[in-house]
């Protein structure tokens, strides 16, 4: 309860401080101690920014989710990634987003926490949904947050979902499904007696008959779901509904009707900040109005749209906007203006495919890093139970040797007599002992200069390999210049070279494996001395002490030989070594 009321507190902070010209005063965060409390007041700040000042509202969450890491708070770190992912996801950076998201849902399954897990795995849902991202990974987040909205029995999520499924299934164009889903939604909300949840079944059910030319029946639906908006101040939805129904007039070749019912929407919008709304409805009324001919005022639209989509980095808007633009100015016969316009539509496109592609290798990455911190998670706690029966059995030993102990200095009163030939024989075993220690370190001296020799060998291999991947760039620009029979000649040579580099990440990956495990006792005593170094810079200092230069490190990484000197030169800082010391010297002596 305590947390709660600290929660709505922090909101209530930042809600007075925001009625200040969004003045912050800074002393109010000093004075706070590191709690929960300080927390949960920059969480209501980032909460409060999100809406108008998404760079202001990250910066805050940032510091709540630092702190609430820092305290060790499973519910503030939970919320505070919740966040994180969800003003990362307005901003249209989806990896990020992700990750967030995901850290978050493991913390509250981690907590039992289903309600609070279905609303995450909606959230994920609503992520991939967006702009056709990844359809089918948005019903699958979508039905597990419907198994989680079941099991806690809240019939509101439960009907948020199997809306959010409909639209999945309307973008998937299998519109029977979809609609038997908005009826469930419907179903459900009318229940409950929720007047917004049945207006937004309503207007989706009046899409499926619009998609379907039913525009009479589709309209009904549309005027119903109107009347509760307004009845309840809904602007979003209101301008959602006038929106639809302009579209309709507008395929019923009322043209005069439809915009009036557009500009009634875009006046909402335009009053309510709905930018992304907005933007869409622009780019609908720049191809209504080119439809018609009205080109001056096609023009202004598709303009404003794509000045708009511009400024916000709306990648799929930008395309749209711009394309229309040339087609406006194609029929002006600005040929030069409209073929710019073009360009900048196909770059656009080009430019959507290629972060579609980043986005989903990286996600691609990250689940891969998720279940590897599972395994990591499962050996540690395997490693934890050894050390644990290592220690009982050491007791027992060391038990058992004072037993012993005490067995001969009861043997060596009784028996003095043969207390020089045990004193000889215990001189002879340490000597022995001695010997044998010195054997072993010899032994193990040359165990560790062959593993460095084979770590040295196999970084060389890798290194020659990606100047192989840097001859084979060059190989592939030379190539466009061709346009004779030798091109096909050399597609067949660097296809074999291709071949020959496939499995580079996947020795870089086993070089480092090998690192990790030849250098596990250096990394403990590192990280004992220096416990801020990162993993990278570990692994930069293992390199250095095999004596590899820094253009091989360079090669090795695939990066450039600044970065490695800038690498060098912060982990001088890091650990305070005088400029006049050879690095590769220092580590060896740790």
């Amino acid at each position: 309860m305590k947390k709660i009321v600290l929660f709505f507190l922090g909101i209530a902070f930042s809600c007075c401080i925001s009625a200040k010209d969004n003045e912050i005063n800074p002393d109010t965060a000093t004075r706070m101690d590191d709690s929960l409390q300080k927390v949960y007041y920059f969480y209501g700040l980032a909460n409060n920014f999100k809406s108008n000042n998404l760079d202001l509202a990250i910066f805050y969450n940032k510091k709540a989710l630092t702190l609430a890491n820092k305290i060790k708070s499973p519910e503030a770190c939970a919320i505070t990634n919740e966040l994180m992912g969800e003003l990362f996801q307005k901003g249209h950076n989806l990896q990020p987003s992700i990750n967030y998201y995901l850290i978050s849902a493991r913390i509250y399954e981690n907590n039992n926490n289903q309600e609070k897990l279905a609303d995450v795995y909606t959230k994920l849902g609503e992520l991939y949904y967006g702009d056709n991202f990844n359809l089918e990974k948005a019903h699958t987040y979508y039905d597990k947050a419907l198994g989680m909205a079941i099991k806690v029995g809240d019939k509101n999520k439960i009907a948020t979902i199997y809306n959010r499924i409909g639209g999945v299934f309307f973008y998937q164009s299998n519109f029977d499904e979809s609609l038997d889903y908005y009826l469930k939604a419907y179903d459900l909300w009318k229940s409950l007696d929720n007047q917004l949840g049945i207006a937004r079944s309503l207007n989706n059910i009046g899409e499926i008959y619009r998609i379907n030319n039913n525009f009479k029946l589709a309209l009904n639906y549309y005027q119903q779901s109107l009347e509760i908006n307004e009845k309840f101040g809904s602007a979003r939805q209101t301008a959602v509904n006038f929106e639809n129904i302009g579209m309709i007039k507008s395929a019923e070749g009322n043209t005069a009707q439809a915009f009036e019912y557009y500009q009634k929407s875009l006046k909402l919008y335009s009053e309510n900040s709905f930018i992304d709304d907005k933007l869409q409805l622009q780019i609908l009324m720049g191809k209504e109005y080119l439809k018609i001919g009205l080109l001056d005022n096609a023009y202004k639209f598709f303009r404003e749209a794509y000045l708009s989509s511009s400024k916000n980095n709306d990648l799929a808007k930008l395309a749209e906007s711009s394309l229309g633009l040339s087609n406006v100015l194609e029929e002006t016969n600005k040929f030069k203006d409209a073929l710019k316009y073009y360009k900048i539509h196909s770059q656009t496109n080009d430019s959507i495919v290629a972060k579609q592609k980043i986005d989903q290798l990286a996600i691609m990455q990250t689940n891969f890093l998720n279940d590897l911190n599972t395994k990591e998670l499962e050996l540690k706690e395997n490693q934890i139970s050894l050390y644990e029966k290592q220690q009982r059995i050491d007791t027992i030993n060391y038990r058992f040797m004072v037993f012993v102990v005490l067995v001969i200095i009861v043997a060596a009163v009784l028996i003095v007599v043969r207390q020089r030939m045990q004193a000889k024989e215990e001189k002879l075993i340490r000597h022995k002992n001695l010997e044998l220690q010195r054997s072993q370190q010899e032994l193990m001296k040359t165990e560790i200069k062959s593993k460095n020799n084979d770590l040295v060998n196999f970084a060389l291999h890798l290194i020659q390999k990606n100047n192989l991947l840097k001859h084979l760039k060059t190989d592939l620009k030379n190539l466009a210049k061709n346009t004779d029979d030798e091109t096909s000649q050399k597609l067949r040579e660097l296809n074999m070279h291709l071949k020959q580099s496939l499995q580079m990440e996947k020795d870089l990956e086993e070089f480092q494996q090998k690192v990790d495990r030849n250098y596990s006792d250096f990394f403990v005593k590192l990280k004992n001395a220096y416990p801020s170094l990162t993993k990278n810079e570990e692994r930069l200092c293992a390199m250095l002490r095999l004596n590899l230069s820094s253009k091989e490190i360079a090669a090795l990484n695939n990066t450039s030989l600044k970065a490695v000197e800038m690498s060098r030169y912060r982990l001088r800082k890091k650990c305070n070594i005088n400029n006049n010391e050879e690095l590769p010297n220092f580590l060896k002596n740790i």
